[in-house]
């Protein structure tokens, strides 16, 4: 099966995050992957606290090479993509290499914008975006004391605390009045600039930059109101713009980025566009945030998993810079329709202020204190109606851990990464994590932007505090027993015990008879983990008893497929036993019904077909209905839904589950609702897994012909009898160890060979039983 060439323009956060993604998703692509700087992902928002001395180069690094050779990415640094031929599906850099391209995704992200004035271009004028610039930034406070950074922003102030920690005296130019002017109402404004003074930075607000003067290097710089200032270091951070640059050329559409729809795919429909260098819906946005969340997006469309297109992102800004506490979200200004509730404690320079509309959170500015950001970001984002609740509620806190202690273990800690207080308490108690840094290895939580570190320090200082009485709830298996399903299973297999008895009595379960659901879930376990010595009654499960007293039997026609004679043979069994009614099922299956006890094994032996189980050996084989008319119809599946039938035949499962089959894509809605979905293509049978609460299916593998998908359905339903909780849905099963971990499995030859050995000689005990 060949593999499909999948080419990454861009090594940033927002490009690799995607390709995490994929690599969940499928492994049927040959990814190369082009950075223009020399060095693997870094996090590139963690930079500002590299230039305070708060972290090092090496601390916000994401992946080592080693990383990218695990996952057979071919990696290129300090190498640039310089065009794009799309007739040929090739890309050129400016190391002269060409390189051939299935699927395209351009994640260029953006560079700083540049004032267009004169001196721009001067020795110490410097911008602030990559590892280079910070280590020249670093360098140059070594030898000059006097810095400005045009620009009061988020980016802008960032740099201008680093700069100052390096022992640099600061003034921050802004055009604007107030900082932060497009986060901040102006009370906040106000505050954070009055804070700012305190820690010696200087403002110069409402200033247009003229030029910047020197002899060869930075000397000063001039406003347009005839004022100036002295400067031997200027910080360019007025701004991003995206690099959009080999897309125009190559004659993709772009506005101020590339104009991408709502599965991040350019008109080229192999080509994609995510993060800073991307416009979806008019909007370009630079937070970590919506760049992750695109790259789910993107990773679902080309691996062919999901149909929810990206719908865009309510944007939340922290600032992070040691002291200051700052936090919004939304619309935050006062406007028709809107109703505010504010809070102003100018003695502890506390402001809180919350916009409703409609009963509905759409804004918030949080200075000095931010416990409840995380709170506020997921009432906005579930449009939470607050009608009901007092809403200068939402703005108190009682005690110093209220915001960890009142969230529910459902709430989410980190929104960049979907990272819940439960998850988080689960990890900490369980594997004893002792610090932040491993909370952040362990969960990634607080590890993209770091803007909910402060509330996830403050979990992690109340979970370790004497105050702490949460845990996670675990589910015991039944009201006999306070052990989990899983605690069970291992108890059995360190005891070896074999039988109901003994596990009731090593366990020392409450009920010695145990209760209907542990009878049934401890005899599945015990089939599966002994089937050697387990016995089956031939008839046990097969016949099904009804309300009027008489049974109903289902031969079993292999892959739904009978001739002539077959079927004249199962009516004239039926006419002669006097079987009341003939049905036939959702299921695709003939059923007899009005079946006298007398007379079950007396039918059963005449039909000389096998008899299918009704219980919980269930598998289900359903086809598409045939139609002949398709022109795209690749592969018959009547051979493979025979096959599949007389594969899976007796074999006890922990669920019933569906399998559906098609030779068509055009036919899959046929069979909705079914566990796993095999449709026959040009290169091959693709298997699609359903999972819960999702609306499209993942691939989980590409079979090359009938012998392969077998052989790999055979591995892929073994290690579901294996690894899956009595009752455990197959599709809830495949969340819980994920796709990314089966299909590892799958393709570890030795492994499958194993698996599918042990599912052959388990149904071979089976037909050996029934004989006898």
């Amino acid at each position: 099966m060949q593999r499909e060439k999948l080419v990454l323009i861009g090594n940033g956060m927002a490009g690799i995050r995607c390709i995490e993604e994929i690599l969940k998703r499928s492994n049927s692509f040959d990814i190369t992957v082009f950075g223009a700087e020399p060095y693997t992902n870094y996090n590139r928002i963690l930079l500002s606290t590299v230039l305070q001395g708060d972290t090092s180069i090496q601390d916000i690094m994401l992946h080592q090479r080693s990383w990218y050779e695990e996952n057979r990415i071919t990696l290129f640094t300090g190498e640039t993509v310089t065009q794009i031929n799309r007739n040929e599906k090739t890309i050129f850099t400016d190391q002269g290499r060409t390189v051939a391209y299935n699927k395209l995704i351009i994640a260029t992200g953006s560079s700083p914008f540049i004032l267009p004035i004169p001196g721009a271009d001067m020795e110490g004028v410097k911008t602030f975006r990559t590892i280079k610039d910070c280590e020249e930034m670093i360098k140059a406070s070594e030898q000059y004391k006097k810095a400005v950074v045009i620009g009061g922003g988020l980016l802008g102030l960032e740099a201008a605390r680093g700069l100052m920690n390096l022992g640099m005296k600061v003034d921050v130019v802004h055009l604007a009045d107030a900082l932060m002017n497009r986060q901040l109402d102006m009370v906040a404004a106000k505050m954070l600039k009055k804070e700012l003074e305190r820690q010696g930075m200087n403002f110069l607000l409402g200033k247009n930059t003229a030029e910047i003067v020197g002899n060869q290097r930075a000397e000063e710089i001039h406003f347009t109101d005839g004022s100036k200032v002295e400067a031997d270091l200027v910080v360019m951070a007025a701004g991003v713009k995206p690099n959009v640059e080999v897309a125009r050329e190559s004659g993709l559409t772009v506005n101020r980025g590339i104009v991408v729809n709502d599965y991040l795919q350019t008109e080229d429909c192999d080509i994609y566009a995510l993060g800073e260098c991307c416009e979806h819906n008019g909007v370009v946005y630079g937070l970590v945030k919506p760049l992750y969340e695109q790259g789910r997006v993107l990773a679902d469309h080309i691996c062919q998993q999901g149909e929810n297109g990206y719908q865009g992102t309510i944007l939340s800004t922290q600032l992070k810079i040691s002291g200051v506490d700052l936090f919004s979200v939304g619309d935050f200004e006062d406007a028709n329709g809107t109703q505010a509730v504010c809070v102003l404690d100018e003695t502890k320079s506390i402001y809180k202020k919350l916009v409703f509309k409609n009963d509905i959170l759409v804004g918030a500015v949080l200075f000095g204190s931010t416990k409840e950001g995380p709170g506020l970001l997921e009432m906005m984002i579930k449009k939470q109606d607050v009608s009901e609740i007092d809403k200068l509620s939402l703005l108190q806190s009682d005690g110093e851990n209220s915001a960890v202690c009142s969230m529910t273990q459902e709430e989410t800690i980190c929104h960049c990464n979907n990272v819940t207080k439960g998850a988080i308490i689960e990890a900490v108690t369980e594997k004893d994590l002792q610090t932040i840094d491993e909370v952040k290895s362990c969960t990634k939580a607080s590890s993209s932007c770091g803007g909910c570190k402060p509330l996830l320090t403050e979990l992690f200082s109340y979970i370790k505090s004497d105050d702490f009485e949460e845990f996670v709830v675990k589910q015991s298996m039944c009201q006999c027993t306070m052990l989990t399903e899983d605690e069970v299973i291992q108890q059995i297999q360190e005891h070896r015990l074999t039988s109901f008895e003994s596990i009731v009595q090593e366990l020392k379960w409450s009920n010695k008879k145990g209760c209907l659901k542990c009878q049934k879930a401890l005899q599945y376990y015990l089939k599966i983990m002994y089937p050697e010595l387990q016995q089956q009654k031939s008839e046990s499960g097969y016949p099904q008893l009804q309300k009027d007293g008489t049974y109903s039997l289902t031969p079993q026609f292999y892959g739904g497929l009978a001739n002539i004679d077959d079927l004249q043979h199962v009516l004239d069994v039926a006419k002669k036993y006097n079987v009341s009614d003939i049905s036939f099922s959702h299921e695709q299956r003939i059923e007899l019904h009005g079946i006298k006890r007398e007379n079950i094994r007396e039918i059963s032996t005449s039909l000389h077909l096998p008899i299918l189980a009704q219980d919980q050996t269930m598998v289900t084989i359903k086809r598409a209905s045939y139609r002949n008319e398709c022109e795209c119809e690749q592969k018959s599946i009547f051979p493979l839904s025979y096959k599949l039938d007389q594969a899976f035949e007796r074999l006890t499962m922990p669920n019933r589950l569906a399998i559906g089959l098609s030779s068509c894509v055009h036919e899959e809605h046929q069979l909705s609702g079914q566990d796993i979905l095999i449709i026959g293509e040009e290169r091959g049978f693709e298997t699609y897994i359903k999972i819960p609460n999702e609306s499209l299916s993942h691939l989980l593998f590409i079979a090359k012909d009938y012998k392969e998908s077998v052989e790999m359905m055979k591995a892929l339903i073994q290690y579901y009898r294996e690894t899956a909780s009595y009752l455990e849905e197959f599709g809830v099963w495949v969340q819980r160890l994920t796709d990314v971990h089966i299909r590892e499995v799958l393709f570890e030859q030795n492994f499958k060979d194993l698996l599918c050995e042990r599912l052959h000689q388990d149904q071979s005990r089976k037909a050996s039983s029934l004989q006898q």
